[in-house]
């Protein structure tokens, strides 16, 4: 009987250390990953669009072509084309009409269906990384790194993107619409822009950084009017010109410095596509891995 007992009370140490060990494990193990998960943003939640950016627009009465680009060159070659453009603002387009969209905005028309909306894109990582370089990378050009605009932050991207994201979070949830400032204009995700959150299945996207989609796209906007003495090949070497200036980069290896830093970091690559995921989602880019 007392070795019957003795028995019991090994098998039950026994199983009660194994137990123990197993739960301390477990336990190292959580904390180990709760430690990890501390560093990490809480979840991934894309950022908002409140759709109060207003923007600026490039308009064609005559053919009814309407463009929104950041890029002026890409405007400036279609007015080699088009003529009687004219710029306009949001509230010139929107102040005096009852609809949200711009093609019954534009004709204050519930028909006005007839023109035809440009967009030009570019990668949110290669557009973040051109604006990071000119105004607050270490050796910037405008030399404004230690500026208010680059939030002190002295050329560091880890400190820049830090803060970027918590003004435009703070931006994202205006109310009333606003006039974008330079830092608006320059980082500020693109599908924020061009009355995109109502109008986005209407606009016909041209990314500037993908060859085939630039020329096939421009092209055929060009061809589907009747210009008169339309040179071909002319329309193609002006494309061309215009394509190529859009893939200048300043210092290669300051962006190549930048962007190892931001694809290399878990943290800040994901606050990076926190930012910019409509961007990568709406306008077919692929998202970086993170």
């Amino acid at each position: 009987m007392e070795k019957s007992y003795l028995r019991i009370f090994v098998d039950t140490l026994l199983v009660s250390t194994i137990l123990l060990l197993v739960f301390n494990y477990s336990y190292w193990r959580l904390i180990k990953h709760e430690k990890n998960y501390i560093n990490k943003p809480k979840g991934f939640f894309p950022l908002g669009n409140s759709g109060r950016y207003m923007s600026n627009y490039r308009v064609w009465p005559a053919p009814k072509i309407l463009v929104c680009s950041e890029f002026e060159n890409t405007v400036n070659f279609l007015d080699l084309f088009f003529h009687g453009g004219v710029n306009k603002t949001h509230d010139e387009i929107f102040s005096k009409s009852k609809f949200a969209n711009l093609k019954n905005a534009l004709m204050n028309d519930i028909n006005g269906t007839m023109w035809q909306l440009i967009l030009f894109t570019q990668n949110p990582m290669k557009r973040f990384l051109d604006n990071f370089l000119d105004y607050c990378s270490m050796y910037s050009r405008y030399e404004t790194e230690s500026s208010s605009f680059c939030f002190y932050c002295n050329g560091e991207i880890n400190c820049f993107l830090t803060n970027l994201f918590d003004y435009l979070k703070d931006k994202s949830w205006e109310k009333e619409r606003f006039e974008p400032s330079l830092r608006d204009r320059l980082f500020a995700p693109q599908f924020w822009k061009c009355n995109l959150k109502i109008d986005s299945s209407y606009y016909e996207i041209i990314q500037i950084d993908n060859e085939y989609n630039f020329y096939e796209k421009v092209l055929n906007i060009i061809g589907n009017y009747n210009i008169p003495s339309i040179d071909k090949a002319g329309v193609y070497d002006e494309a061309d010109k215009i394509y190529s200036s859009l893939q200048i980069r300043r210092n290669k290896t300051l962006l190549n410095f930048y962007e190892n830093l931001l694809t290399k970091n878990e943290y800040l690559l994901t606050k990076f596509v926190t930012i910019y995921f409509f961007d990568y989602y709406i306008f077919s880019y692929e998202i970086p891995y993170f």
